[in-house]
């Protein structure tokens, strides 16, 4: 009623201004069709009054009356899951507010400037938001990056700082970045509380919630729980604040960090039974909520709460499975974390519980690991989908619901599912919306899992079976699965007898920073090489008492098998289990796994079972493609000398809000040339009888755009080793980098696009390969901080569904020499011995190199990985 009152008393300028507030009105109560009505009147007025050529202040108040239309525009495309015409519409918005900034000269008010900046800051905020929403991170960083140079460069009132500083927390905690999240948290409650003088008030709880919440990601859990009852202290001084500030997920949360089980049982409670009546059995929502109810009766240690949780954690870890929940499963904030606590506490409770239950379990862990990589893969294949006849139609479609339904249900309950809807007529009616979509959803689901089985497969993986396991594993084969969690380490192995899964299961008592530290202490001597000619000493007690903790309980029933396949998660990921010694340190030499059988890693069992269900093609014909020495910098004057080392930690992980954004030039012209590179690729092209002028492409010449038009002309189909010998890059290593990537030559584009010269992801699969190997040198894809399993898993997906079979990939920087050795040896034995498997070449090749005196230390003959299909 204001703002039509307003609009009647207003002048011809200002009407569609007034008519976008009541736009605004109507969208908060979800009439999306009164909200267009509103927003058309406000584009037919403006065109009207523009028409008329108005003076500069009147043209003011069109530039703000478009703002604000494109403001709300991007509000309702974001509800409805519609997130390029959220973006669109916020840069639009942002356009319209520089486009009345500057209609401002220095005889107006400045009180009608610092208006004009609010204009800016908000519609640069919707632009954070509606990114952020979408998804696409780093974007958002950017948009808030101009933000905050706007709050700084203009002075922005305190209250707009403290905007600045909580959008940029939520992005980071979004993104993982938790301890960033808690500086800027405390930053935006500072000026609250020390400029503002705010003592209670929700927006106030609201950012001490999200500061607990940081905290409590970065496991300060007493912290954490000290910021709830400060809060609750002060809101306590009004009743009704109280009352909306119980955050109750995230409050049960924090409960269960600090060990209050039945407190947080209770909060849970409330929370499954909240959800349940909001969205309906077998939501998202609900079955995590089901997931730590379950988590704090089974850490409460009482008989009775334990048979009930373990039935609860049953439920939730099926509900969480389930391809219906599949759009939730995105590596967002602790969403991941959550995920892990409630499936290892499952594993851990049926480990107690004895029978067969916890073998059948090995699937679960398994999709636990594949589902953190699962949203970059989905996302890429999607895009790269658009080239495949009859897919792409359908892909578009089945995106479309997802994003709307997604929408939707965060308009109904938000990141935790809060249950909290404050028009439950429109909440029922958006209900009704998302069920007829998630009908027709699965109808496209059904069409594209009939046509397209393996994008199918690609993008919504179901946990494998025991039995499916055991149907893919050869006679001389044993599948190992190593799942680290917070208190112990689940070990599983599998085999097949007489047609037959046969497996066992041991769980390690080695919590997750006992074991961190023991794989720490291991990595050091082999990273050592990188910054000095020796590596450091070995310790081979640590190495032994590993095996000893974790495989030596299970060695007799894996001693007849001599062929091993690896899953490993977590810390183990970052150690090859080649360099674990199977006998106590002594006078005689030691015994390392590797004497006792060949591994090959495998980035998921799901991807490996796909891999063994593809039918061969026939033979590539011709022996070898491969791209090395890349330039990144074309300026530089001259190559470095001294020790090769391939070494890449770019890790532009920023350090601070206030920071300026950094050159994306600058920094790839940075990454560390690679020339020793070149005499690896050619001594592989000596031992596969390749030409080197014709087969390799190094220096400038090794160029992103060389590896497409390789692939359009069907010559990377038929090589059967392809080779990339360069930086492998993941997600933030570089401004805007979302999915994993190789670095390739610079062609002057990244001055344009810091990203123009990588090979993504969304790159590889759409490629068209038919390799026997693909060798990944110098990646170091296996990286010791963790990132780099996330990024060797979507790589390794990548390249098996363009049709390559297996990778060798570098676990750490490699000596140059040893590692020319161990890729020509291992090639060399695998054309000499057909009847051999390609981890038994890699293993010969392991064997000949730690032979030689000079090169004994397993930094030197430990760093290739075998990844994906073992076999021919």
């Amino acid at each position: 009623a204001m703002h039509l009152k307003a609009r009647e008393l207003a002048g011809r300028a200002n009407k569609p201004f007034y008519a976008a507030h009541l736009a605004n009105d109507e969208s908060q109560r979800w009439r999306h069709a009164a909200a267009q009505a509103w927003l058309k009147v406000v584009r037919d007025e403006v065109a009207s009054e523009q028409s008329r050529n108005p003076p500069p202040a009147g043209q003011r108040a069109l530039w703000r009356a478009l703002r604000f239309e494109r403001h709300v525009s991007s509000i309702i495309a974001q509800r409805e899951g519609r997130w390029n015409d959220a973006i669109a519409a916020a840069q639009e918005s942002e356009l319209y507010a520089r486009k009345a900034l500057e209609t401002w000269v220095g005889r107006d008010s400045p009180l009608v400037r610092l208006v004009l900046l609010g204009d800016l800051g908000n519609a640069l905020a919707r632009r954070t938001q509606s990114l952020r929403a979408a998804g696409r991170l780093a974007l958002a960083e950017q948009a808030l990056r101009d933000y905050i140079r706007l709050a700084k460069e203009e002075s922005l009132p305190a209250a707009y700082h403290s905007g600045v500083y909580i959008t940029g927390a939520n992005l980071r905690f979004a993104q993982g970045e938790y301890r960033q999240s808690e500086l800027l948290a405390r930053k935006s409650i500072a000026v609250l509380e020390d400029q503002l003088q705010e003592r209670v008030s929700f927006r106030l709880a609201e950012r001490k919630r999200d500061l607990a919440l940081a905290l409590a990601a970065q496991g300060k859990w007493a912290d954490a729980l000290g910021e709830f009852q400060r809060m609750d202290a002060r809101m306590a001084e009004q009743k009704n604040l109280s009352n909306r500030t119980r955050f109750r997920f995230d409050r049960g949360y924090i409960y269960l960090g600090n060990g209050r089980h039945a407190e947080a049982a209770e909060q849970f409670e409330w929370v499954v039974q909240a959800n349940r009546k909001t969205f309906g059995e077998g939501h998202f929502f609900v079955v995590q909520a089901q997931g730590l109810l379950g988590v704090a009766l089974w850490q409460s240690g009482q008989d009775e709460a334990k048979a009930k949780a373990l039935a609860l954690l049953g439920e939730s870890v099926q509900g969480l499975v389930h391809p219906r929940n599949a759009d939730y499963l995105e590596a967002y904030g602790i969403r991941a974390e959550v995920r892990r606590l409630i499936l290892s506490t499952y594993i851990e409770a049926l480990a107690q519980q004895g029978g067969p239950a916890v073998l059948e379990a090995v699937g679960l862990a398994d999709w636990l690991r594949g589902s953190a990589t699962q949203e970059a893969l989905s996302d890429a294949a999607v895009r790269a989908a658009a080239d495949t006849p009859g897919l792409a139609e359908l892909v578009r479609k089945e995106q479309d619901m997802r994003q709307e339904i997604r929408g939707l249900r965060d308009y109904l309950g938000g990141e935790a599912g809060a249950a909290q809807s404050p028009l439950p007529g429109v909440a029922d009616q958006m209900r009704r919306r998302i069920a007829e979509l998630e009908l027709q959803r699965q109808e496209l689901q059904g069409k594209i899992r009939q046509g397209f089985p393996g994008y199918e497969k690609l993008v919504r993986p179901m946990p494998p079976s025991l039995t499916e396991i055991g149907a893919g594993l050869g006679a001389n084969e044993l599948l190992v699965v190593l799942m680290p969690d917070a208190r112990g380490v689940n070990v599983w192995a599998i085999k097949q007898e007489n047609r037959q899964p046969v497996a066992r299961f041991h769980r390690a008592n080695v919590d997750q920073a006992t074991l961190q530290r023991m794989v720490n202490t291991l990595r050091r001597s082999f990273e050592s090489l990188s910054t000095q000619a020796k590596p450091l000493p070995f310790d081979g007690a640590t190495a032994h008492a590993l095996y000893r903790q974790l495989l030596e309980p299970l060695a007799p029933f894996m001693a007849d098998r001599a062929q091993w396949l690896v899953a490993a998660s977590g810390a183990m990921a970052q150690l090859p289990l080649a360099v674990l010694q199977t006998s106590a340190p002594g006078p005689a030499a030691p015994r390392w796994l590797l004497q006792q059988a060949s591994l090959s890693q495998i980035p998921s069992v799901g991807a490996w079972l796909q891999l063994r269900q593809l039918k061969r093609q026939q033979r590539p014909t011709e022996a070898l493609i491969a791209w090395g020495d890349p330039v990144f910098d074309p300026k530089a004057s001259a190559k470095p000398t001294g020790p090769a080392n391939r070494n890449l930690s770019s890790g532009q992980a920023l350090a601070d809000l206030e920071s300026n954004v950094p050159d994306s030039a600058a920094l790839y012209h940075q990454i560390p040339p690679l020339p020793e590179t070149r005499d690896e690729l050619l001594s592989l092209a000596r031992t596969l009888g390749a030409d080197p002028q014709r087969d390799l492409i190094l220096g400038a010449a090794a160029t992103r755009s060389h590896v497409l038009q390789t692939n359009r002309s069907g010559l990377l189909a038929r090589k059967a080793v392809i080779a990339f010998a360069t930086h492998g890059l993941v997600a933030g290593d570089l401004p805007l980098l979302e999915q994993p990537a190789l670095a390739l030559s610079a062609t002057g584009e990244e001055s344009r696009n810091g990203l123009a010269p990588l090979l993504t992801l969304e790159d590889v699969l759409s490629l068209k390969l038919n390799a026997d190997w693909v060798i990944l040198s110098a990646c170091n894809t296996a990286a010791g901080d963790g990132r780099g399993e996330t990024s060797l898993s979507g790589l390794a997906r990548g390249f098996f569904y363009a049709g390559g079979r297996s990778l060798l990939v570098t676990h750490w920087a490699v000596e140059s020499e040893s590692a020319k050795e161990l890729t020509s040896r291992t090639l060399a034995h695998y054309k000499s011995h057909p009847d051999a498997s390609k981890s038994e070449s890699l293993r010969a090749a392991m064997l000949s190199v730690m032979a030689e005196p000079a090169y004994a230390h397993p930094a030197f003959w430990a760093p290739y990985a075998l990844v994906g299909e073992n076999q021919r």
